[in-house]
């Protein structure tokens, strides 16, 4: 799934609202050394759906240090301490 991800698609989904329509409010605080990855294991989801769900994060974090990743999926790496990410 993760490799069939379009820029488009992340820079689409924006304030929450692809989170809101799941209607489960889920979030989780990123700890140190936490990766999206890891993340995904632990609440047993993929790394592509949490891209998809925090993308406008994703993408915001990425812009923030001038990086255009060329695959989507590298915006899994642009996660921080603190932030608030939303589950499915």
């Amino acid at each position: 799934m993760a490799d069939e991800l379009k820029l488009q698609d992340l820079e689409q989904v924006s304030g929450g609202k692809f989170g809101e329509a799941s209607g489960k409010g889920k979030t989780y605080t990123v700890q140190k050394g936490d990766t999206l990855s890891s993340i995904a294991d632990k609440f047993d989801t993929t790394t592509a759906i949490l891209v998809v769900l925090n993308a406008d994060i994703l993408v915001a974090n990425a812009r923030k240090y001038g990086k255009t990743p060329v695959n989507p999926v590298e915006y899994a790496d642009y996660i921080y301490e603190g932030e608030v990410l939303r589950l499915p």
